[in-house]
């Protein structure tokens, strides 16, 4: 069987659908007895004097398909090339029209896919973006007090909440407060001078600093923490301190509510050129850093595609307890409760008027009956009894826990370099594999096409395997 074959020398990848251009040479040859379609040996009769190197590829339009040249075998005059079908070329219109499921591809993909083809490097770079809470003005890095509103409550005939009286104070007229409750109740003589013993008495039996049932200071300016209140005042069962401080009113609730935006959100420094989703874990951490709520995880699954993040606080005045809420898109995904207050020690010298005047009669009384003993036990009560003593409420509190930074605090993880013209990105969608070009990966590479079993078996390898639409 003789017929028309072309000859190329074509340059291209195995697994490619690319064509050659124009005929190439023609030549005539002959079909070599129990020969194939698929895997055909054919003769061509070109002297013996030449050579048949430059040719590697061919097209026999009486087969209509383009073959691969494996070898050129020089036999009785006759030069026969090994010829393998190549399908992909063969079969390109079919498959170019075919709508397949594509896994990968060089020129289309979906950057929000997880690529898990490339590893992910151990050692991360790191991205703080630093922004202000409400009180971080007040509290500095070193933990230094700036301003700040100390909230003292008191017994009061004209209470604010059940019998409590709560007023917002700042430092100076604090001092007033104590310095008013010390200097009534310790003398000069530490309540034996005859001119105000009778005051003494009163007010150790009666000490007007109990009726002071808390105070805690709270990171906010006076102005902030007495938006509820009215400037008044400092009265205890109403008696005149001499401190002035703004008086919550009766129901008021004595919150304060504020926020912060996080405006501003680095992203992973190969999410724009490798896709989104380096922007979530395993690839990017993210935690934000707000004293005294600590240091809080960040879902980056959310954090990927929001433009900014919301800090809701709200602080209650009477405590000092403070509530975090964490909000992304519009969604709320951190509730944190944290301490923001810091409680205030109070405290006031007293002495047991009563206990020494006692002792000391007792004394008296031993000496006169001859118990000297006993009479030198009496003196030793009662300079015990008449000794000062602190009276306290509350407890020492702290600040270091409201120092800091407040920052967003994000770490990314790089993965390595990527061959996308070789392996391509994840699409993941049905596509017509014409509207693609370069490197394809598909699901299921069964394409209808009218050539035997063999070459469908072929496609569906290469399909599936990965090949190069050109």
């Amino acid at each position: 069987m003789s017929f028309t074959v072309n000859l190329y020398n074509h340059s291209k990848k195995e697994n490619s659908t690319l064509r050659p251009n124009g005929t190439g040479t023609q030549f005539s040859c002959i079909l070599k007895e129990s020969s194939g379609l698929i895997n055909p040996v054919i003769g061509l009769d070109i002297g013996r004097t030449s050579s048949p190197a430059a040719y590697n590829y061919a097209y026999i339009p009486e087969f209509g398909r383009y073959y691969f040249i494996a070898e050129w075998v020089y036999d009785g005059a006759l030069w026969y090339a090994h010829m393998v079908c190549d399908v992909l070329a063969t079969y390109k219109d079919e498959i170019g029209s075919s709508t397949l499921y594509v896994l990968r591809s060089a020129s289309a993909s979906d950057g929000s896919i997880i690529d898990n083809l490339y590893p992910m490097k151990a050692i991360p770079t790191h991205a703080v973006t630093s922004f202000s809470t409400p009180w971080h003005s007040i509290i500095d890095v070193g933990g230094n007090i700036g301003t700040g509103s100390y909230i003292v409550g008191v017994v009061s005939d004209a209470p604010s909440h059940g019998s409590i009286a709560y007023y917002a104070i700042g430092a100076g007229y604090l001092m007033t407060l104590c310095q008013y409750l010390i200097a009534s109740f310790v003398s000069a003589d530490n309540g034996f001078d005859v001119n105000d013993a009778a005051f003494s008495l009163q007010k150790n039996i009666i000490d007007p600093f109990d009726y002071i049932k808390s105070c805690v200071w709270i990171p906010a300016s006076l102005s902030v923490a007495s938006h509820n209140g009215t400037w008044s005042d400092v009265t205890i069962m109403g008696i005149n301190t001499g401190a002035k401080g703004y008086k919550f009113g009766t129901g008021t609730p004595g919150f304060i509510h504020d926020s912060t935006t996080i405006s501003s959100i680095p992203r992973h420094p190969q999410a724009s050129a490798r896709g989104s989703y380096l922007n979530v874990a395993p690839y990017t951490e993210a935690e934000l850093f707000i004293p005294p709520f600590g240091l809080i995880n960040l879902d980056t699954r959310v954090l990927a595609s929001a433009s900014s993040i919301v800090c809701d606080y709200r602080i209650d005045c009477m405590n000092g307890s403070g509530i975090l809420n964490v909000e992304i898109a519009g969604t709320s995904v951190n509730r944190i409760e944290a301490q923001l207050g810091v409680p205030i020690q109070l405290s006031q010298i007293r002495q047991d008027i009563i206990g020494s005047a006692t002792s000391i009669m007792g004394a008296g009384m031993s000496a006169l009956t001859g118990n000297f003993l006993g009479a030198a036990a009496g003196i030793g009560s009662a300079v015990q009894a008449a000794a000062p003593k602190a009276n306290t409420i509350g407890s020492a509190g702290g600040w270091s826990d409201l120092s800091g930074n407040p920052g967003l605090v994000q770490h990314f993880y790089p993965v390595t370099d990527e061959d996308n013209s070789h392996a391509g990105r994840p699409l993941m969608q049905n596509r017509q594999i014409s509207s693609l070009t370069g490197f394809v990966m598909v699901q299921d590479g069964d394409v209808s096409i009218a050539g035997t079993q063999t070459e469908a078996s072929q496609i569906k390898t290469y399909l599936e395997g990965g090949f190069y639409y050109e």
